[in-house]
């Protein structure tokens, strides 16, 4: 039984780090969405990034700087790590899923399956013990197991 619980605890304990370095991707994803949407109140448009901030490979048209607006656009949509960076989003989503999945799946399992096999045994305390009719040769044993079958 111990190998189980530690196989469970070392499981949740992958699922908590997995989940919180996604999560780190997803707040990236959320800020530059905000960013997007605010491009044009922000003037993002007229702002510049200057090229040491940038992969060498990252729209070398475009000369000594590029205009925040499409370096947040593209860092967005994953086009910012080169030609293959699209599917960085695609496979965050993928882990994303997974993980709620397994998350939802953990929690069901702990609540339904195990807790009623950890939840401790309702055994009467020594006030209802006291409290209980019973002859006075009845052991507290015995007054105990007729407590319990009621």
């Amino acid at each position: 039984m111990k190998i189980r619980r530690r196989f469970f605890r070392w499981k949740r304990r992958l699922h908590i780090s997995i989940g919180l370095f996604f999560a780190l991707y997803f707040l990236l994803l959320a800020f530059t969405g905000v960013m997007i949407n605010h491009a044009g109140d922000w003037d993002l448009g007229e702002r510049y990034v200057s090229r040491r901030y940038l992969p060498s490979s990252y729209r070398p048209q475009d000369g000594d700087a590029t205009r925040l607006d499409i370096v947040i656009t593209d860092l967005h949509s994953g086009r910012l790590f080169g030609p293959h960076g699209h599917w960085i989003p695609d496979l965050v989503t993928g882990f994303w899923v997974i993980s709620i999945l397994t998350g939802v799946g953990m929690l069901v399992f702990r609540r339904l399956w195990l807790a009623p096999k950890l939840a401790p045994k309702e055994t009467p305390t020594t006030a209802e013990l006291k409290r209980a009719p019973h002859a006075e040769n009845e052991s507290p044993e015995v007054v105990a197991a007729e407590l319990e079958r009621k």
